[in-house]
């Protein structure tokens, strides 16, 4: 008498949790790259949000400076600039941020850890310092702004 043996076609058990040991191995490493990858995109924009506002502080600096007839440094953290109207504008250190006219010129999410003003005979050094709420990013800052047509 002859036995009939029927092949059974699928995976076994142990095959079976080869794959799936894989499969896991496999998403937890791409989940685990992501989300490096995703904390490297934001110490980025962290960062470049601070240099946008150096920039932005710098360019403000710069435009009354050099619109300015007079300089009066009432502190080193605080700058009072007459113009040619007799108008005056005053920057000044607060709080954690940078003031012009009582008014912050400073991103909410970035404050500012050091401001000094060097007024010089026809120019003002300023040296900043700013820092990221959310995380550890720093960026100083020094620059020279001279008056326009005051020699």
């Amino acid at each position: 008498m002859k036995i009939k043996t029927q092949k059974k076609s699928g995976f076994t058990l142990i095959e079976t949790i080869i794959a799936l040991t894989l499969g896991l191995t496999v998403v937890s490493m791409i989940t685990f790259l992501s989300s490096e990858g995703i904390k490297d995109i934001r110490a980025i924009q962290q960062q470049e949000r601070l240099q946008a506002n150096a920039m932005s502080l710098s360019d403000s600096f710069s435009y009354w400076i050099k619109k300015g007839e007079v300089f009066n440094a009432l502190s080193s953290s605080h700058l009072q600039i007459t113009m040619p109207d007799s108008s005056e504008k005053c920057f000044e250190w607060a709080e954690d941020t940078i003031n012009l006219d009582e008014e912050s010129i400073v991103s909410d999410d970035v404050k500012v850890t050091d401001l000094q003003f060097i007024p010089m005979e026809h120019s003002v050094q300023i040296s900043f310092t700013l820092e990221n709420q959310n995380s550890n990013a720093k960026l100083s800052t020094k620059t020279t702004v001279a008056q326009r047509n005051s020699f």
